[in-house]
């Protein structure tokens, strides 16, 4: 009872916090229907780290069962994506179909002056090597 009542808390926090910062002009307005970003993947994302990993392993074991990759690659796959959920990289979770699919969070920012000069980044310096 203790693993259900934490997802159901965290839920209900994730949701209410959606709930209260949906507005314009960053997202539209919630609605009875619809409250933005309020998706369950998008609130599992944002849970607290327990309840994300007992939710990514109930995915987990649905992925395990179904085989969609090869028998070669299926371990192989399953211990990388195993390995990005345990470093807080992506989450996986089960749609309502009860197939597991992988989310990872992206944050695009845009820091811009007043004269309208935008802030870029062309690369990284990465062991002495630089990536573009």
């Amino acid at each position: 009872h203790s693993r259900v009542k934490r997802l159901v808390v965290a839920y209900a926090h994730e949701f209410h916090k959606q709930l209260i910062t949906s507005r314009p002009p960053s997202s539209q307005w919630p609605t009875d229907l619809a409250v933005p970003y309020a998706d369950w993947g998008d609130l599992v994302v944002s849970m607290p780290l327990q309840t994300r990993l007992e939710v990514c392993a109930q995915a987990s074991e649905r992925l395990q069962l179904s085989r969609v990759f090869g028998r070669s690659t299926h371990c192989a796959i399953l211990q990388q994506l195993q390995q990005e959920i345990l470093n807080s990289k992506s989450v996986m979770v089960l749609n309502r179909c009860q197939e597991a699919y992988r989310l990872i969070a992206v944050v695009a920012l845009r820091i811009a002056r007043e004269d309208d000069g935008i802030l870029v980044q062309l690369g990284k310096i990465r062991n002495g090597a630089v990536q573009v």
